[in-house]
């Protein structure tokens, strides 16, 4: 029984290592993707930005 119980131990910590690894390389997969992203596309989203910046402020003034 003890030797049982052993094993199982390691086996649900080893699971729970593989679970922590699994999220983590997940998230750095979507950081590495979105950092990416905003690499490739930083003027179009800034252009973006700016322009809807522009019409809120914009929608205030009189005309």
């Amino acid at each position: 029984m003890g030797v049982f119980n052993l094993f199982t131990g390691i086996k649900k910590r080893t699971k729970k290592a593989q679970t922590t690894v699994e999220y983590l390389l997940l998230l750095a997969t979507i950081a590495g993707g979105t950092i990416i992203f905003f690499i490739l596309f930083y003027r179009k989203i800034i252009g973006v930005f700016f322009t809807l910046v522009g019409l809120i402020l914009g929608a205030g003034t009189p005309k």
